[in-house]
């Protein structure tokens, strides 16, 4: 499941969108690009 529309801008919430059955978000605001990208590339 995707959710095309978060706001997220910590780590912590990425357990709960993988217990919801979400394996792909969309971030429409609020994290920083460093954030998204050292996310990402974590991943």
């Amino acid at each position: 499941m995707a959710d095309m529309h978060t706001h997220v801008d910590r780590k912590e919430m990425s357990p709960l969108f993988l217990a919801a059955g979400v394996t792909t978000v969309l971030n429409m605001g609020l994290a920083s690009p460093e954030f998204v990208t050292v996310t990402r590339d974590e991943i």
